[in-house]
């Protein structure tokens, strides 16, 4: 008796499309500081879809809230709190930096440069009838050399 599958047969093992355990911790993970931030989880078809700027604009928005949330205890004097603004808030700016191109176009000097006569002459209506004149005029020369 043959044993193994046969070809093309697949035994055993994960399912196609079953998110291993590294990619469910994450999809773990991203809900919690969303839930923690005080947002509701996003559904995982959104998440799949966002573009990069949506997902900075999220960022930006919780490194804010977090921001807010410690800068009341920062300023009493809770030297982890500050900390924690202090992160956060390099989160945030560095998140904004990073969306500015999407939202800001960069304006860029333009130098302005004469427009110069053409001193060649071009003859002919167009390329293609200047390539046959040559083609033709090799011709001929090639046949006299040829009948000499």
């Amino acid at each position: 008796m043959p044993r193994g599958a046969k070809p093309g047969q697949r035994r055993g093992g994960r399912e196609r499309g079953t998110p291993n355990k590294r990619t469910t911790e994450l999809a773990e993970a991203a809900n919690n500081v969303l839930v923690n931030a005080g947002r509701a989880p996003l559904p995982k078809i959104a998440v799949l879809r966002k573009l990069g700027k949506e997902r900075l604009i999220e960022i930006d928005e919780i490194a804010m809230a977090l921001v807010y949330k410690y800068r009341a205890a920062a300023e009493e004097g809770d030297v982890l709190a500050e900390a924690l603004l202090w992160k956060y808030l390099g989160l945030a700016l560095d998140a904004a930096a990073r969306r500015a191109p999407f939202e800001s176009p960069r304006l860029a000097a333009i130098a302005v440069q004469e427009q110069k006569e053409e001193k060649r002459k071009v003859t002919g209506e167009s390329a293609r009838h200047r390539l046959i004149l040559i083609v033709a005029l090799n011709v001929l020369r090639f046949t006299k050399v040829v009948n000499k």
